[in-house]
């Protein structure tokens, strides 16, 4: 079933936004599933389809949403396959961000780190730091 969901992401490539919001909810999607079907553990780390999606996501980080980018990370950290450097891109990109994003956005922000925490990936005190007291000035 997986290789349809690759297959069909693989022929999307294209630097579409649309296409990178697939691509990352996509990997959200592929996260639930290989959970609910953890007897079968898919390997993703060398399919090419997968290795596709990320690099598509990777390109365009910055086209993307916050709640969109969220759906990416925590797919990843689900999977395991998030190494540090996709940790430091969203955190670099989260950080870049925390000034302009509206309340619900940094809410966001805030329990994606909560999410990347709690399946063992590293977050960035700093960046939880300004974004509550972002969120607590915006409330405020």
């Amino acid at each position: 079933m997986c290789n349809i969901i690759f297959t069909f992401f693989a022929l999307l490539l294209l630097t579409d936004i649309k296409n990178v919001i697939l691509a990352a909810n996509a990997i959200e999607r592929i996260a639930f599933l290989s959970f609910v079907n953890s007897d079968q553990s898919p390997s993703l780390f060398d399919d090419q389809y997968f290795q596709k999606l990320v690099e598509l996501v990777e390109v365009h980080m910055s086209k993307l949403s916050v709640s969109d980018l969220s759906r990416y990370i925590r797919g990843m950290a689900s999977l395991r396959v998030a190494d540090q450097n996709i940790y430091r891109q969203i955190t670099s990109e989260f950080s870049s961000r925390v000034s302009t994003e509206s309340p619900s956005e940094l809410a966001t922000i805030i329990w994606t780190c909560g999410c990347i925490l709690d399946k063992g990936g590293p977050i960035s005190k700093s960046l939880v730091y300004s974004a509550a007291l972002k969120l607590s000035d915006a409330l405020t």
